[in-house]
């Protein structure tokens, strides 16, 4: 089904819908080898995630810009955050959205994948790695035949690190909602991509000091003024275990304490 004439006049060029792909291939996506057979609601394949430094980074910072966007958002909504691989790392949306959404079934640690939760935005966004917009009944699993959804990549350094999905009712704001969407995603790409280059630039400072990996990655939180509570729940070792290789660091790195460690590396 073509979109409305009233919805496509609403979509950048730079986003794609079911009409930019060939019927061929979405007949494809909607049989043969990724048929989804039970339509009527999504069954995410779920796995057991630990996330590493840097996927930690990336939810909490699109967790503030999410926070900071959902002040301005007056409609049910809901953003999904997933890995690259698609395995869902968190969602945000409103209490009443919450009860709405519940036949998908979606949490932390499920599998967004054609094959598990049928075509929508965001299985779409995986699959080819492009910015994708679907609505209504383009949506393969029924519970989102009432939904606009947007779906974009994340980049850093040209390498995709996440997919982030905005799920919404109405289509009166599609305008603004491919513009909300457009500024997340490049304020998240910007931000990680400076604390990335920072990290890869401490990194090679570091081997010049013959830190470990560990020593690495709790030098690098130590230098962003973080306490040894805070990098052993991170990192998933004791306070005392942290204490330890911070003596380790500043041995390795001749300082006495976090001031002149910090005046070495950011100075």
């Amino acid at each position: 089904m073509l979109l409305p004439n009233i919805l496509k006049n609403h979509v950048p060029e730079s986003w794609n819908t079911k009409d930019d792909f060939p019927i061929a291939l979405w007949t494809d996506w909607e049989s043969g080898e990724y048929s989804y057979l039970n339509r009527d609601k999504m069954v995410p394949e779920e796995f057991c995630i630990e996330h590493s430094q840097f996927e930690t980074k990336l939810i909490k910072k699109t967790e503030f810009e999410v926070m900071i966007i959902k002040e301005q958002l007056a409609f049910p909504h809901l953003f999904i955050l997933t890995d690259s691989n698609g395995i869902v790392l968190d969602l945000w949306g409103e209490d009443s959205l919450h009860w709405n959404m519940k036949p998908l079934k979606i949490k932390k640690g499920n599998l967004i994948s054609l094959q598990s939760t049928g075509i929508n935005a965001l299985s779409l966004s995986i699959q080819t790695g492009k910015r994708i917009f679907l609505t209504g009944s383009e949506h393969q699993p029924n519970v989102l035949h009432n939904w606009n959804c947007l779906s974009s990549p994340v980049y850093v350094k040209d390498v995709v690190i996440a997919y982030i999905n905005f799920n919404f009712f109405s289509p009166h704001v599609l305008s603004t909602s491919f513009a909300l969407m457009t500024f997340l995603v490049k304020h998240i790409e910007r931000e990680l991509e400076n604390e990335r280059i920072d990290e890869i630039h401490l990194h090679k400072v570091f081997n010049t000091y013959q830190l470990t990996e560990r020593e690495k990655s709790v030098a690098i939180f130590w230098l962003h003024n973080k306490g040894a509570l805070y990098i052993s729940a991170e990192l998933g070792i004791t306070e005392g275990t942290v204490r330890n290789f911070v003596k380790k660091i500043y041995s390795k790195c001749n300082v006495r304490d976090r001031v002149s460690f910090i005046q070495k590396f950011h100075n």
